[in-house]
């Protein structure tokens, strides 16, 4: 009897060990046909989104192809909902290799900045989180009760998934912004200038005249910086929350968001007939060191490697 249990016992550990040998195997050919010969398809789809096969590596952080795949059929849903583009046409086959090649080195990209932000102590929170998807919602005139319809339509997306792939990626990069713009270190002409511009204005000079000379932001500075009203929210929390702290006819110190060095002048402030505040303001903006630059930078300090896509 229990020499009969031991060659069972036996019988089983060999089963084991094969299945566990095809397996390994299996994966291994899987493997060599995504790197070397490009395959797809559904099994390898299926494969590709349970076993963490890397499209990238940044640093030795794999950016995996489930992920990949994830956020190019998010990007393909919402290009066939707001253009004609045929993705499966061969005569499109170039470019859509080319926008998936452009995908990659962003999601590379993203996945540095995130290890850099982390790196320097830069947590996303809950908090940010959901002011960062009411402010997209605001921005584009849609309810926040609406959003999970929409995103669901347009991306093909849930809301945990944009959270994961879309609002805490740009979350990390728009806080490691911020970061680098307010190094004066890094930024020294660009505070100098700053505060050369706030000692002018309080010595008396025209806050308009002094945004169409000086200001950066092209999209205003001819009009004297002008902003137009904005409500609540609107703005990126830097920048909003020295406006709505500040009086009317009152002119900020310098304040720094992701997008450079900001003087401030709020002009009125109102609320609509919903009991939205709202605020009239403008401002000169002074260029900090290009963010994307610094980062080219921090990129030579790490290792990359890229697999092909297709």
């Amino acid at each position: 009897m229990e020499q009969e249990q031991e060659k069972k016992k036996r019988i089983w550990v060999k089963i084991v060990g094969w299945v566990l040998v095809a397996g390994v195997a299996f994966v291994a050919v899987v493997a060599i046909g995504i790197y070397r010969f490009s395959w797809q398809g559904v099994v390898v789809n299926a494969m590709v989104s349970v076993a963490p096969f890397p499209v990238a590596i940044v640093d030795y952080h794999f950016v995996t192809f489930a992920d990949f795949n994830k956020r190019f059929e998010a990007y393909r849903k919402a290009v066939e909902f707001n253009q004609e583009f045929d993705f499966t046409d061969p005569a499109n086959n170039e470019v859509v290799v080319s926008q998936k090649q452009a995908l990659l080195d962003r999601m590379v990209e993203l996945e540095l900045i995130e290890q850099i932000a982390k790196d320097n102590g830069i947590i996303v929170t809950e908090d940010d989180v959901n002011n960062q998807l009411e402010m997209l919602a605001r921005q584009t005139g849609v309810e926040i009760e609406e959003f999970d319809t929409i995103l669901l339509n347009v991306y093909g997306l849930g809301k945990n998934e944009f959270i994961s792939h879309v609002v805490r990626p740009s979350l990390y990069e728009s806080k490691l912004q911020l970061m680098v713009s307010s190094d004066r270190q890094l930024n020294l002409d660009a505070f100098s200038k700053a505060e050369d511009l706030l000692g002018k204005l309080k010595s008396g000079e025209s806050f308009s005249s002094l945004a169409k000379e000086f200001s950066d932001d092209l999209s205003n500075n001819e009009i004297g910086g002008d902003l137009g009203w904005a409500p609540q929210g609107f703005f990126v929390k830097e920048f909003n929350d020295a406006i709505f702290s500040m009086e009317q006819g009152e002119v900020s110190g310098i304040v720094s968001t992701q997008f450079g060095l900001h003087i401030i002048e709020l002009l009125e402030q109102t609320k609509d007939e919903e009991g939205t505040v709202l605020a009239h303001s403008r401002h000169i903006l002074v260029n900090t060191r290009d963010f994307y630059d610094w980062l080219d930078g921090e990129k030579e300090k790490v290792s990359v490697w890229k697999f092909p896509v297709q």
